[in-house]
């Protein structure tokens, strides 16, 4: 995943899905030079750092986001393993804290958070979750479940507005294989096949 916030500063999240540390790098300067940010607990999260380093090894960030200058957002996780992970920073990527890393179903492929700090975040086995608080807490809101011989991917979540928004994807299924469209009219309370 590559996100600029700027012509000088940018972002880059990488990993090995099974064998790597996830890593973000970020640039001051354009892209000539780059340097690792590290990953830490909030005061208030129940994520002792021994789960965070079982974590690290498992997993690549496969997306990132920022609402503005300061305000970031980072997902990742396993596409064949346990791990699920939401990364946020509020000082322009100086810094990330866990917001959400758990050993549950799939990783996470994309995220989106909107201007009024509602968010979501999509995945493997078709799962979405979301934020109302700018992401400070994180809770599942739909799940589309592992068909007989594959699995629904959430790759891409955008909104038009506050309201009305996509998610998209696909289905790698030896029976059904095929796209996955979702739209939501509710600013994401539901959502239904398109």
């Amino acid at each position: 995943s590559v996100f600029f916030i700027n012509r000088d500063t940018g972002f880059i999240g990488s990993g090995n899905d099974y064998t790597s540390t996830g890593v973000i790098l970020q640039t001051t300067d354009g892209g000539n030079n780059w340097t690792q940010k590290t990953f830490s607990v909030s005061n208030k999260s129940t994520i002792s750092h021994k789960e965070i380093n079982d974590y690290d090894n498992s997993y690549g960030i496969r997306q990132i986001f920022f609402l503005d200058n300061l305000k970031g957002f980072a997902v990742a996780g396993t596409g064949g393993g346990w791990a699920r992970t939401i990364l946020t920073t509020t000082n322009g990527g100086i810094t990330w804290i866990y917001k959400y890393a758990t050993l549950e179903e799939y990783g996470l492929l994309t995220v989106y958070v909107t201007n009024k700090g509602t968010g979501f975040a999509g995945g493997f086995n078709g799962s979405i979750f979301n934020t109302t608080d700018g992401g400070n807490s994180w809770r599942q809101s739909f799940s589309g479940g592992i068909t007989s011989g594959g699995e629904e991917r959430i790759i891409d979540i955008v909104f038009i507005n506050d309201s009305f928004g996509f998610a998209g994807g696909l289905r790698a299924s030896f029976n059904l294989p095929g796209e996955v469209i979702l739209k939501t009219s509710n600013g994401g309370k539901t959502w239904i096949t398109s």
